[in-house]
């Protein structure tokens, strides 16, 4: 295995019906895979705690340079000799509370009076009936041209 560089990556051809893999010959778990539309991205590949295979995707090629991309593949595969599972902690940020669960809460928790407004006073009603309507509605676009 050669190093990866610029020149390699871009002599990579796609293959029609799968995806191809070259991997660096500088660091153990550094690749980048070719799919048969022609998109080329960086990506490390391991081993967690529990022995299990896992793959990241690091970035694009075109947006990272081989080195930048070598440089971010020794930090995750750094953490992974800590003991971390980089994959696993993006997953877990990829599943936490979205924009909706969170206004169901607000208003769940304001309606039960465990929310408090101004002078430390529960929020009234008739504010949480507008509150209510305001994810469901697009924001108010302001013209440029003044008007």
């Amino acid at each position: 295995m050669t190093k990866l560089n610029k020149r390699t990556v871009d002599n990579l051809a796609p293959l029609p019906n799968r995806d191809v893999f070259a991997w660096d010959g500088e660091v153990r778990g550094f690749g980048i895979r070719v799919k048969p539309s022609g998109v080329k991205t960086y990506f490390i590949q391991y081993r967690n705690a529990d022995g299990r295979t896992r793959r990241m995707v690091i970035g694009k090629h075109g947006i990272l340079t081989t080195e930048e991309a070598r440089d971010l593949a020794r930090q995750r595969l750094g953490e992974v000799l800590k003991g971390e599972d980089p994959s696993a902690e993006r997953r877990a940020a990829r599943s936490g509370m979205t924009v909706s669960d969170i206004c169901d809460w607000y208003l769940s928790e304001a309606r039960a009076g465990r929310l408090l407004g101004r002078n430390r006073r529960p929020i009234k009603a008739s504010t949480l009936d507008g509150d209510e309507g305001r994810p469901e509605r697009p924001p108010l676009l302001r013209h440029l041209d003044g008007g």
